[in-house]
């Protein structure tokens, strides 16, 4: 960048923040990356394993459908590629594994662009209920819903707030 300055928690030089930001920033992208391992190792993800929390992220995301799907679901390896999923269940790992790390801030990029639109607004509508403290970036192309506070338009370089 030619200007401006990243702020973050009143601390302007970024080498002073003794955060680790990937503590408390989860980021779900358009395409969702996953290992090869089972459905609960990709949520999980490299967490200390919480019975209630997992299956209670399951339950929000709609995921425990996959349990009708597959026989020993808990067991069943999965990868990006896997033909046995779709690609809405494949966003839907991501941000279940976002979820699972408890984020403070939660960036989806449009992360809910394989979900039809009602779909969307159900798994929306959780994600809120989820925490009411997390900080929600929601990125998408073209506006799909009315469910955010603030609306921020980027284009030709310039950012526009629109007032709901």
């Amino acid at each position: 960048p030619e200007k401006g300055e990243i702020v973050f928690n009143n601390q302007k030089d970024m080498k002073l923040i003794n955060y680790d930001l990937s503590k408390i920033i989860s980021y779900v992208p358009q395409n969702c990356f996953l290992i090869n391992g089972t459905i609960r190792e990709n949520i999980v993800f490299f967490e200390e394993f919480n019975e209630k929390k997992y299956f209670n992220i399951l339950e929000k995301l709609e995921l425990n459908s996959l349990f009708n799907k597959f026989d020993n679901f808990d067991k069943k390896k999965v990868h990006s590629t896997n033909l046995n999923l779709s690609g809405g269940e494949l966003q839907k790992i991501g941000l279940a594994r976002a979820l699972y790390r408890n984020p403070s801030i939660l960036i989806l990029d449009e992360s809910f662009n394989q979900i039809d639109k009602v779909a969307e607004e159900n798994l929306l509508n959780q994600i809120f209920n989820y925490s009411k403290e997390m900080i929600i970036i929601y990125i998408f192309h073209k506006q799909k819903n009315n469910l955010f506070d603030k609306l921020y338009k980027v284009e030709n370089n310039n950012i526009n707030f629109f007032i709901k």
